[in-house]
């Protein structure tokens, strides 16, 4: 009987080139603290303030994180920020109903 493992495809290169690697990463890709404050900023701009005061102090939090640890995510903080306190703190809010 044959031995199929040692046939060679001829056009095939030879090496590891044509295997992929779908493994999952050792670390992290992203600060979850600052994804989550992402979340909570987003959702702030439909009308729901207290999210939006909660994104800002969770992405101050993820700011500081990502600075001690070289983690990614750091736009994702600093916009949670930006969007929670413009429409967390009352600036949008008070801008429609000033009629802006």
């Amino acid at each position: 009987m044959k031995d199929f493992n040692n046939i060679t495809d001829p056009k095939r290169p030879k090496g590891d080139m044509g295997e992929i690697d779908i493994s999952a990463p050792d670390k992290i890709l992203c600060n979850k603290l600052a994804v989550v404050a992402m979340i909570f900023s987003l959702v702030s701009i439909f009308g729901l303030d207290l999210a939006g005061v909660v994104g800002a102090v969770l992405g101050i939090v993820a700011f500081g994180q990502i600075n001690s640890s070289k983690e990614k995510g750091l736009i994702f903080a600093i916009l949670a920020i930006v969007i929670g306190i413009v429409c967390g703190f009352g600036i949008v809010p008070f801008t429609i109903s000033l009629g802006f």
